[in-house]
């Protein structure tokens, strides 16, 4: 199954959103070390943001928020595989 094809059915997104999304699960899957330091450093920068948008808890942060805890899925459901 492909790539957009996986986040279409597992986590009924639009194909565009899988489209937006793919790029992170490529960046997920390459194994070099330096790649893998980019991916630590990624995921924390994301979790920061959702902690901060949190905290905030304003109208147009929830939606935004929605959008980075689907990604941060994403990358998770990558990571367990």
């Amino acid at each position: 199954m492909k790539v957009v094809e996986f986040l279409m059915t597992y986590f009924g997104w639009t194909e565009q959103d899988a489209i937006k999304r793919q790029k992170i699960v490529q960046f997920l899957s390459d194994d070099r070390d330096e790649v893998y330091l980019r991916r630590a450093e990624y995921i924390q920068n994301l979790l920061d943001k959702i902690a901060n948008l949190e905290q905030s808890g304003t109208a147009l942060n929830r939606t935004e928020l929605l959008q980075l805890n689907a990604e941060l899925d994403a990358i998770l459901s990558v990571l367990r595989q």
